[in-house]
């Protein structure tokens, strides 16, 4: 008698989990997961919800759709503008901006006012998916293309630009440091992983004890609020503001730490008179091409200093030009019509700087200051300004954010030695931001 009884049992409960996983199966299929298919109904079911619940108490875990793209952007990237008015640092870095951005500058130097227009793309938003983390953690900080030309740089009457420039920029250890990015994320949210399988026990007892199954499924997904609903039962882990707000410092640290070096190639291609015909002879066809690289040196908290350093050939393929001479009488300077054959000429440039930055609230306050030194052999006499060659800069910038990827920057160049231009700009840069 005590074995039918036991046996009875054994069959009841085997009947009633046969029957709940039927009805689970049936709610499953509805929902069209692509995928094996799973030996739980009723578990995987509750691992689905608890994927999907986004509940004040309750922090989804990295595996999850709710980890955005923006979490992981590079936040202190911005668009390119190396030499020119809108170069918004000391020593300009090959981090490049995740999507796509531009720049605005205006400024002085001794051939007059000006104003640069830069259009800087990430050619990684044609060929990855902008909504995947797992991507964009990576693309996102490959390299980047810069086209940038004065606003006055049109001739008159022509439509021909005077001059234009295209910069490239790739950053080698980029998807290294994406990657290291996505490790550290995941051991952060290692926790909240642990927490969300804990919800997903907690909906897999209330489906296998609910006698409407489909109701309780419907109660969990609508967030239903009453006495008797599965949702207002569910054991949410409790998360206080403060331990949000750390997750908040954390992810800030593992961005920081992924984005604290760089090492890559810098590529640049000028065409045209950059002076806009100020200079006679500054007409030509000039190629860059450079190493880069950059690491913190210290961070405390808050507070970090960086270097970054740079090191390349510059090419320049000068145009023929008609010289100028100067009026005895008038004491002023004529064109004649001697024509002046172009040369070429190879310089070697380089560049360091540090950079002191301060985080407030997301957003960075960066102050750098470098030098850049360019040096070439066989110049003709007072024509290194026009080749932009044998001179030593000393550059400083001071960054303010007004927004989270956008910037108004202060940028001031003296001569150290050489017949070089002092500069000053103001120059705003912004940036697009990943999905949300």
């Amino acid at each position: 008698m005590k074995f039918r009884i036991i046996f009875f049992s054994m069959f009841s409960m085997f009947s009633t989990a046969l029957l709940a996983q039927d009805a689970c199966k049936e709610i499953y299929d509805s929902l069209n997961i692509v995928g094996s298919l799973p030996a739980d109904y009723c578990m995987s079911l509750s691992v689905y919800l608890s994927s999907e619940l986004t509940d004040n108490n309750f922090i989804t875990s990295s595996q999850n759709p709710n980890l955005k793209p923006r979490v992981l952007q590079n936040r202190n990237a911005e668009p390119s503008g190396a030499g020119l008015l809108n170069q918004s640092g000391a020593v300009t870095s090959v981090q490049p901006i995740a999507l796509a951005g531009g720049s605005f500058a205006t400024g002085g130097t001794d051939d007059g006012a000006s104003t640069i227009f830069a259009l800087t793309l990430n050619p990684s938003i044609f060929y990855t998916d902008i909504s995947n983390p797992n991507e964009t953690a990576k693309s996102s900080r490959l390299g980047d293309i810069t086209v940038f030309f004065p606003t006055n740089a049109v001739e008159e009457n022509t439509s021909e630009l005077e001059y234009f420039g295209i910069r490239a920029r790739l950053n080698i250890t980029g998807i290294s440091t994406g990657d290291e990015l996505l490790q550290n994320v995941q051991s952060i949210y290692s926790r909240l992983t642990i927490d969300q399988n804990k919800v997903a026990l907690s909906i897999n007892k209330l489906l296998n004890e609910a006698t409407d199954k489909q109701a309780c499924y419907d109660q969990i997904k609508n967030k239903e609020e009453s006495t008797n609903s599965c949702y207002s039962n569910i054991e949410f882990p409790v998360f206080t503001q403060k331990q949000k707000d750390e997750l908040e410092s954390k992810l800030r640290e593992a961005r920081m730490k992924a984005d604290s070096k760089y090492f890559g190639l810098d590529l640049r291609f000028d065409s045209g008179d950059p002076t806009l015909g100020s200079k006679p002879g500054a007409a030509g066809t000039r190629l860059f091409g450079g190493l880069a690289r950059g690491r913190t040196l210290e961070d405390k908290k808050e507070q970090t200093m960086k270097y970054h350093f740079r090191i390349g050939v510059d090419y320049f393929d000068q145009e023929d030009y008609q010289s100028i001479s100067t009026d005895t009488v008038m004491n002023m300077p004529v064109m004649d019509t001697t024509m002046v054959l172009g040369r070429t000429n190879f310089s070697l440039d380089s560049a360091f700087g540090l950079e002191f930055s301060k985080s407030v609230e997301n957003q960075t306050v960066s102050f750098s200051t470098g030098l850049e030194l360019r040096l070439a052999r066989d110049i003709p006499d007072d024509m290194d300004e026009v080749f932009q060659t044998n001179y030593m800069m000393l550059r400083s910038s001071l960054s303010v954010p007004f927004t989270s990827t956008n910037k108004i920057s202060l940028n001031l160049g003296v001569p150290v030695f050489g017949e070089i231009s002092p500069v000053f700009s103001i120059s705003a840069n912004w940036s697009l931001l990943l999905p949300d």
